[in-house]
């Protein structure tokens, strides 16, 4: 299910995709999560790193086990960008996934839910029990009624 929207994504002006991420690249990255006590990372976000390591698109960015070198941008990956709010106890059992304009996109291991997140206040705007159906909400692919 998360393959099907990738692809939507991928097909759309402007959007941005990488090579999936290889198994011992998504085993890596893991590894650094448990050996520095962050929640580790969800089987859902690590089948949508089989398919696409990192998504960008319209202010919606999914990062990936690696950074990804773009003209003159470097895209972060998933751990610089957690080692870098770790000292934070909000972040306490959770994983940034990506980042929106003003936001953040996180898993929380500890209520086993995706979010949409305030960047400046934590305010939760989006919870989903899955990725892909904080997927669909995010790039507006929910069907209408």
């Amino acid at each position: 299910m998360i393959k099907n929207i990738i692809d939507i994504i991928k097909n759309k002006a402007g959007s941005v995709s990488f090579s999936p991420a290889t198994k011992e690249e998504i085993t890596l990255a893991d590894n650094r999560f448990n050996d520095n006590i962050f929640a580790k990372i969800p089987a859902e976000y690590k089948e949508f790193l089989t398919i696409s390591d990192g998504l960008i698109y319209d202010g919606i960015e999914f990062f990936g086990c690696q950074p990804h070198q773009r003209k003159k941008y470097v895209f972060p990956d998933i751990y610089t960008i957690n080692k870098a709010y770790a000292q934070y106890s909000y972040f306490d059992s959770k994983i940034i996934i990506g980042r929106l304009s003003e936001g953040f996109i996180i898993y929380d291991a500890q209520n086993d839910v995706y979010t949409s997140t305030d960047r400046i206040n934590l305010y939760t705007r989006q919870e989903e029990k899955s990725l892909y159906k904080l997927m669909l909400h995010l790039f507006d692919l929910e069907p209408r009624p």
